[in-house]
C-alpha cells in the first residue's frame, strides 16, 4: 500500500553491531546539517528516502513474554519507530511490514524442531499473534502519517510464495498457479543459510 502526506549471539559474524534507530537518525540529522552547508548538500528533500526494516527479531524476542506484555512491547516500538522517523524529516520512507519469522528455517531449528525448545508450539502461536499485531499497527500508523509519503510493502508474501514454490517443485506438485513447475529460486528453505555451504550462486533462506 502507498500512504501519502539482526544478527544472533550464537552466530559469530564479522561485523559491529548496529547502534539503534534513535542513534542512527541522530547521526543523520547531524550529517544533514553539515552537508546543507557544503555545495554538495544542497540537495532538493524530495530526493531524499529513508528505507527502515524492522519486526523480524523484535518478534522473535517478544514472543516468549506472556501476550499481554507482548502486545505491549510491540506497540510501544511502533510508537517509537514512529517517533524517530518523524525526527528524520525526511519525506518519503520505504516502510516494509514484517515477514513472518515462524517461517524461516532457523525458527524450526530453534523453537520448534524435535530438539527445540517450543515443543507445544506457544511461542509459534504467540509470534503469528503479534506480526499481524505489528503489521496492523505499521499500517493504521502510516494512514494517520502527515509527515510525507510512506511505502509499505508486504515482503512477507513475497517470502512465502518462493518457500511455496521449493516445497512444491521437490514434491512434484504444481497448483493452478504454475507454481512448482519452474525451478525454484531458493535451493534450500529448511535448513538456515549459517549451517549450509552455499554454492557461488546459490541462496537460501535463513
Amino acid at each position: 500500500m502507498y500512504y501519502t502526506a539482526g544478527t544472533s549471539p550464537s552466530v559469530a559474524l564479522p561485523v559491529e553491531p548496529l547502534t539503534d534507530l534513535k542513534a542512527q537518525v541522530q547521526h543523520w540529522i547531524e550529517l544533514e546539517r553539515q552537508e546543507r552547508n557544503t555545495i554538495v548538500g544542497q540537495v532538493e528533500d524530495e530526493a531524499l528516502i529513508f528505507t527502515v526494516f524492522f519486526g523480524a527479531w523484535d518478534i522473535r524476542g517478544y514472543a516468549e513474554l506472556d501476550k499481554d506484555h507482548a502486545r505491549s512491547a510491540v506497540e510501544s516500538s511502533i510508537k517509537s519507530l514512529f517517533e524517530q522517523l518523524e525526527r528524520s524529516f525526511v519525506p518519503k520512507i520505504v516502510l516494509p511490514r514484517t515477514p513472518d519469522p515462524t517461517f524461516l528455517p532457523r525458527w524450526r531449528t530453534e523453537r520448534t524442531g524435535p530438539s527445540a525448545i517450543d515443543t507445544h508450539g506457544e511461542v509459534q502461536n504467540t509470534a503469528v499473534l503479534l506480526v499481524q499485531l505489528w503489521n496492523d499497527y505499521i499500517e493504521q500508523t502510516a494512514e494517520r502519517w502527515t509527515k510525507g509519503d510512506i511505502y509499505v510493502p508486504d515482503p512477507n508474501g513475497w517470502m512465502l510464495k518462493h518457500i511455496r514454490a521449493n516445497q512444491s517443485y521437490h514434491s512434484g506438485i504444481i497448483d493452478a498457479t504454475g507454481a512448482g513447475k519452474k525451478t525454484p529460486v531458493f535451493e534450500e528453505v529448511k535448513a538456515p543459510y549459517t549451517s549450509l555451504p552455499v554454492s557461488e550462486n546459490g541462496a537460501c533462506v535463513w
